[in-house]
């Protein structure tokens, strides 16, 4: 097994100037990396062990739990330079994504949002 990804990973995460959404995609990339890495069987159909596969798949769901994932899903969504078609539709409408919003708004501005921002969006 090849542990390049997650020195990459490591890399690229402690940058300087690293966002928010090349972290998201970071992540999204070590769990398709690991998840194809992990799914082999044998000839009875049952999961063989792949070494520290499972492990670094704990991790990073471990990690993905922790974080706040509204910002983001919220940063991924804002940047007009990825491809809104990664994001699961019919998990994520534009009614979670304005309810997001307006949630980091309040976050962080500690004000309720006016309505006149909700009605531009829309």
């Amino acid at each position: 097994m090849n542990l390049e990804p997650l020195a990459i990973a490591a890399n690229v995460a402690q940058g300087v100037n690293v966002h928010c959404n090349q972290v998201l995609l970071l992540l999204g990339k070590l769990y398709h990396t690991f998840t194809i890495d992990c799914e082999y069987f044998d000839d009875t159909g049952e999961a063989v062990d792949v070494g520290p596969v499972p492990s670094i798949m704990y991790s990073i769901n471990k990690h993905w739990a922790k974080a706040d994932q509204d910002l983001f899903t919220a940063a991924f969504y804002l940047n007009l330079y990825l491809n809104k078609d990664l994001l699961n539709h019919s998990l994520l409408s534009a009614a979670s994504i304005m309810g997001i919003l307006c949630h980091l708004y309040t976050s962080f501005w500690s004000q309720e949002h006016t309505s006149s921002i909700s009605q531009r969006n829309i």
